[in-house]
């Protein structure tokens, strides 16, 4: 069965130029079937996808498999994130049904009590994993299988959206309504603002220079901290704008997805990408670059 002609949109970017770069189109979506998460393996560097309908696929050697022949699981829930950590093990989130981790043929369920609502899995240096949640807040789960809950240790009451860990072993985490706040050595801190209800930090993203990109819902733009000062950016003018999703390539351009296509940050703004492609004004779910310095990304026209 062709069902990747039918159900897939590839969008390809050559990241040489990033003036007006070529866009490939290989295949078509329909039955609203998108791709809204984009992962790379660390141990075979293939590329993952989930799609809304028809679940996680891998595209290694030009080929395209599908997990849910192997995990049932895949397309049971309803998956918000997942990670392939340093062992290969394959994390999935959920929104509902809590956290799984798969490994060669098996499955394991992770206790609702830990979580039923996953917003980001990362790993640190040491091979800990760490779990946002929306409603237990940071989970760390050790190379022992020890898990630690970090709820009571918050300050408030706190649902987390995304976590990035820096260079410093700092974990940054961004809030739904509460804005920003890191965690070092069991300690949390709160970095306010003037309108903690409309605080939304989907995404958090480090560069090369160990600046943190932090991007904001509801209009509110892009703010980076160097570990020294903080620096806001307003979007272009558009209507109903709001940043989505961030990647840093090989070779240092600083890529915001939107709701409305993709900004490129240079000569210190943020600037409109332009392709002359369905792409300019579709909604950016997810961003990678590939060991080909090709940007894989997933929109609302497809992947």
């Amino acid at each position: 069965m062709k069902i990747f002609l039918i159900l897939i949109a590839l969008l390809i970017f050559n990241a040489r130029t990033i003036g007006q770069p070529k866009v490939i189109l290989i295949k078509d979506v329909t039955n609203e079937d998108f791709a809204s998460y984009l992962i790379k393996s660390p141990i075979d560097h293939s590329i993952y996808a989930y799609f809304k309908k028809s679940g996680i696929k891998i595209y290694k050697n030009n080929i395209w498999t599908n997990l849910n022949d192997q995990f049932k699981v895949v397309k049971d829930i309803e998956i918000s994130c997942f990670y392939i950590d340093k062992k290969g093990r394959l994390w999935l989130g959920s929104q509902g049904s809590g956290l799984y981790l798969l490994t060669d043929a098996n499955v394991k369920k992770y206790p609702d009590s830990l979580s039923k609502n996953i917003s980001q899995i990362i790993e640190d240096k040491y091979g800990n994993i760490f779990i946002a949640t929306m409603d237990n807040g940071l989970v760390k789960i050790d190379t022992n299988n020890i898990i630690t809950v970090s709820k009571a240790e918050l300050p408030r009451q706190r649902e987390l959206l995304s976590i990035v860990i820096d260079s410093a072993e700092i974990i940054w985490a961004g809030t739904w309504r509460s804005g920003i706040m890191n965690y070092k050595r069991g300690i949390w801190t709160e970095f306010p603002t003037n309108n903690w209800n409309e605080i939304y930090v989907p995404c958090i993203g480090i560069d090369t220079q160990d600046k943190k990109w932090f991007l904001y819902w509801r209009n509110e733009g892009v703010k980076t901290f160097d570990n020294e000062k903080w620096v806001s950016y307003k979007l272009p003018n558009e209507d109903n704008n709001y940043a989505t999703c961030y990647l840093h390539n090989k070779k240092n351009d600083t890529w915001i997805g939107t709701a409305q296509g993709i900004l490129v940050f240079r000569n210190n703004k943020l600037e409109k990408l332009i392709t002359n492609s369905n792409l300019d004004y579709s909604y950016i779910y997810s961003m990678l670059e590939d060991d080909n310095k090709h940007i894989w990304v997933a929109t609302s026209k497809g992947l």
